[in-house]
């Protein structure tokens, strides 16, 4: 297992006043519009759809309250109750999610590649972590792992987005 650290430098600060806004906290600055193999994937009602699987990125991203699980639990029941997101998936919801970094410069270790979150987005499987180093010495982990069947990762990610996600493959039963 080969271990690798990337510094990240030069981001772009948002303004504390944008991070207060609670509107902002539920959309998705990064990738407000669904993409196209989304599209094709939901045909029907795509973009809500899309808002209900993406709720909070900006949240996750930039934010920093701790009371963003519980509003990402009721996002996803209304999911539930539409008809997007599974029932058992509220009991990793229930974790907190205290919000990203993403505007901060920072140093990230772990496995190689250092900026690739899951074995499986390189074609593998298996264990790798990752710890985010806030201001050079608060600790912040990250851990996933890919098999065959099932994927899972939860911490904030090489990005310094918190994350979490458990997807079972070749099933309808996915949690973001």
């Amino acid at each position: 297992m080969t271990i690798e650290s990337h510094t990240w430098a030069g981001r772009a600060k948002v303004p504390l006043l944008k991070k207060l806004n609670p509107l902002w906290l539920f959309g998705n600055d990064f990738e407000p519009d669904p993409p196209q193999w989304y599209v094709e994937q939901e045909p029907k009602l795509t973009r809500l759809k899309w808002y209900l699987r993406n709720n909070m990125q900006n949240c996750g991203s930039y934010g920093a309250f701790f009371f963003v699980g519980e509003l990402s639990i009721v996002l996803s029941l209304i999911g539930y109750i539409v008809g997007f997101s599974p029932l058992w998936s509220l009991v990793l919801l229930l974790m907190p999610g205290p919000g990203g970094f993403q505007d901060h410069n920072f140093k990230v270790i772990g496995t190689a590649p250092i900026l690739t979150t899951d074995a499986e987005d390189i074609g593998k499987t298996g264990f790798m972590w990752k710890v985010c180093l806030l201001y050079g010495f608060i600790p912040l982990p990250y851990v996933s792992f890919c098999s065959s069947r099932w994927m899972f990762h939860y911490g904030w990610n090489p990005e310094g987005k918190h994350v979490r996600k458990l997807n079972i493959h070749g099933s309808k039963v996915q949690l973001y």
